[in-house]
């Protein structure tokens, strides 16, 4: 039943383009107006201190050689990118609640879910390792100590899950859209 509540729920339209009762349409173009900026910036920051440091560390080292991973990971997170944003924009569900939904529990499909998302955290493990590496090749600019560099270290993955437990994911999205237009100015 819980599952049922969280399905239904996503499948109703987060955004109303009519003017609420009592109110002026302005304001919600003004609400959609601004979390549309919040999520591009979000999506825009994907390109983090990691990737800009071992994209440029591995370019440096092979040339061109790798000119052809570029190209492939470019359409693949192109084609992902774009088929999800499609599948949520025709379904108003999320890529987990469309996957749970074409293969429910008890179904000879939902191997492929739990293969889906495997795939999805080991994904993101990755993505933030290649965070953490960046992160700390931006803090050996102004850290020389080693036992300090160690000690940032050690903090900044404890630091990072107990903002994503203490915090909601709107309070964290707006955080993060602050630093990444702080490092934009």
């Amino acid at each position: 039943a819980l599952r049922e509540r969280r399905v239904g729920a996503s499948t109703r339209s987060r955004h109303s383009f009519s003017a609420p009762p009592g109110g002026a349409p302005t304001m919600v173009r003004c609400s959609v107006l601004f979390e549309l900026i919040v999520w591009t910036t979000l999506t825009a920051s994907t390109i983090g201190p990691g990737t800009v440091a071992m994209c440029a560390k591995a370019g440096a080292d092979a040339q061109e050689a790798l000119l052809w991973c570029v190209v492939v990971a470019a359409v693949v997170a192109w084609v992902l990118q774009e088929a999800s944003g499609r599948l949520t924009n025709v379904s108003n569900r999320t890529l987990g609640d469309c996957a749970y939904f074409k293969m429910p529990e008890g179904s000879r499909l939902a191997f492929l879910r739990k293969v889906l998302a495997c795939y999805v955290v080991f994904g993101g493990w990755a993505y933030e390792a290649n965070n953490f590496a960046g992160t700390m090749a931006a803090v050996r600019l102004v850290v020389t100590d080693e036992a300090a560099l160690y000690t940032i270290n050690v903090l900044l993955g404890p630091l990072c899950a107990g903002m994503v437990v203490a915090g909601s994911t709107q309070r964290l999205s707006l955080l993060f859209s602050a630093v990444v237009a702080a490092m934009i100015v």
